[in-house]
């Protein structure tokens, strides 16, 4: 069931759990976002850097290859600024810890439910700045 928040929205998903991202994905297509998946930081970063427009960032911090997932958020801060990224971990990583990475606006701890998700994507997209999910 689309929203209107998302109608017009792409969201680029970053994850190398291929399960959890292609649910993910699924799941923001159901609720009306437009997807773009990538398996590894350098994927995602080669798809911004062609014509792929993306308006918010859903990413793993730990991601394997030779860019990780710190390394996506500190490219997204220096090539797209405005661009802001939501952050979920399994690592258990502190919401004030997170709150001082580049581009990253909210933190969504795994597991999750999806509904709590496009509520975080709302709110993201309607430029909240960093809170505690």
């Amino acid at each position: 069931m689309a929203s209107s928040s998302s109608l017009g929205t792409t969201v680029l998903v970053v994850d190398d759990e291929f399960l959890l991202r292609a649910t993910v994905a699924d799941v923001l297509r159901d609720f009306g976002y437009q997807v773009v998946e990538a398996a590894t930081a350098d994927k995602a970063i080669a798809a911004l850097k062609g014509s792929c427009v993306v308006d918010v960032v859903i990413t793993d911090l730990h991601l394997p290859g030779q860019s990780s997932g710190v390394d996506l958020l500190h490219w997204l801060a220096h090539h797209r600024p405005n661009l802001p990224a939501i952050l979920i971990s399994g690592s258990g990583i502190s919401h004030t810890a997170a709150s001082e990475l580049p581009s990253v606006r909210r933190v969504i701890d795994k597991p999750f439910d999806f509904t709590g998700m496009e509520q975080v994507l709302t709110e993201v997209l309607q430029d909240r700045r960093f809170e505690p999910v």
